[in-house]
């Protein structure tokens, strides 16, 4: 099954004082199979399968300075299986594949709440 490549400007349509807008298109797309380039941060949790997802690359660690502060513009990313991985590389891009989930949820990270999942995901 190909997966539909989208980057971070086809899912984030605006962003303004209401926070971030997912563009209808895409939101159009939730549950299918979507290839999209960022950056990851983390592990969020102990079991090494939940990540942040940004559009550009976080010279820090959101969540290892003190109180956790992510961007509107961020996705969760859950992979497939838990893996140990290296995702603190500021200048590393991923491309990763995924179920994609629209719709707000906080995350069971503190600080992290999501309009944009991608769930059961490969690199």
């Amino acid at each position: 099954m190909n997966a539909t490549a989208l980057t971070f400007d086809d899912v984030f349509a605006s962003s303004g004082f209401f926070g971030v807008e997912i563009a209808p298109d895409v939101a159009a797309r939730a549950g299918e199979r979507v290839t999209v380039r960022g950056y990851l941060y983390g592990p969020l949790s102990s079991g090494e399968r939940d990540y942040a997802f940004a559009r550009g690359s976080l010279r820090y660690c959101p969540c290892c300075s003190g109180e956790p502060s992510y961007g509107d513009d961020l996705a969760l990313v859950r992979l497939r299986a838990p893996m140990a991985l290296d995702a603190h590389a500021p200048d590393r891009i991923f491309e990763i594949t995924g179920t994609l989930e629209i719709g707000y949820a906080a995350s069971a990270h503190p600080g992290l709440a999501t309009s944009v999942r991608l769930l059961d995901a490969t690199f």
